[in-house]
Parts: structure tokens; sequence; C-alpha cells
């Protein structure tokens, strides 16, 4: 009786272990390569990776046109 409880012990292990690997590699499928961290525009708001951004005294735009206009405010 007691083999019997911990080989459906352990078999309720192993599906645990199973069905988590599975949904971490499922979840890390579905996810895009990240591309750091969103920063919003000093102008218009509009969110923009990192690596993207423009920076100018210290804030970040979306594109040279808004650093600019930014600029001559």
């Amino acid at each position: 009786m007691l083999i019997r409880i911990l080989a459906v012990l352990l078999f309720a292990y192993l599906c645990w272990r199973w069905f988590r690997q599975r949904e971490q590699r499922s979840e890390a499928a579905r996810q895009p390569a990240q591309a750091g961290q969103l920063l919003p525009c000093r102008r218009c708001g509009t969110l923009v990776p990192e690596q993207e951004a423009l920076q100018r005294d210290g804030q970040f735009y979306c594109s040279e046109t808004h650093a600019q206009q930014e600029k001559e405010l």
C-alpha cells in the first residue's frame, strides 16, 4: 500500500514538472525579443524603445523632428 502511494506521488510530481517546463517554454516562445525599456517621447508621449529613442538634454524623443520642435519652444 505504501509503495502504491509513493508511486502516485512520484507520478503526480513528474506530471507537475513536465507541465511547468512546457508552460515556461511556450511563454518564452510567445515573448518577442526584448527591445529594452520603453520611454515616452517628451513631445507627443509615444512610447519608444530605449535603443531607438533620441536623447537631448536628458529628455527622450521619438524623432529628430520632435527634439527640434521642443528645442524651438
